[in-house]
């Protein structure tokens, strides 16, 4: 399926998960020779209140990019009839998606414990700031499967 989305400045290749009415897509910027995703919400026209939030969650992310284990937005750019995109680090897959490239088969024990440690300590590190999750899934779970790096994404709900 060929993206409808266009950035100046961006190739954009293949997407790469959708859930809740937001799309991911891989993509090269062009001006710093960098691998990255651009995530926007999957509406030609979408609702103010979808952009609002997509705006709040960027917000949110931003304000913890000290914290490591969550994914960085390096920009927010307006497209189409008043969308957004966030541009963030490259992660390749959702937690859900590498659950179920196991095979039903699951995961070893020491990438469980992995995993596990990665995102308490996280959500230990946002806990001490006063911010809760409230939408904690394997769909909220990204992994960059080259470095195994893991982050976390949707904060337009935290509080």
């Amino acid at each position: 399926m060929k993206s409808s989305l266009r950035l100046p400045d961006y190739f954009i290749g293949p997407v790469l998960w959708q859930t809740t009415g937001r799309i991911v897509y891989r993509a090269h910027n062009l001006i710093d020779d960098v691998e990255c995703s651009l995530e926007t919400i999957d509406a030609q026209y979408p609702e103010r209140n979808l952009v609002a939030a997509l705006r709040r969650e960027a917000f949110i992310t931003q304000e913890l990019s000290d914290i490591g284990g969550i994914r960085k937005i390096h920009n927010v750019l307006p497209h189409g009839s008043g969308n957004l995109v966030l541009v963030t680090d490259l992660y390749d897959c959702t937690l859900q998606q590498f659950l179920a490239q196991s095979g039903g088969h699951g995961l070893p024990l020491a990438q469980v414990l992995e995993i596990s440690l990665s995102l308490i300590n996280t959500l230990g590190r946002m806990h001490q700031q006063d911010i809760v999750h409230k939408a904690l899934s394997s769909q909220h779970v990204l992994i960059n499967t080259i470095n195994g790096d893991i982050a976390l994404l949707w904060f337009g709900f935290c509080l």
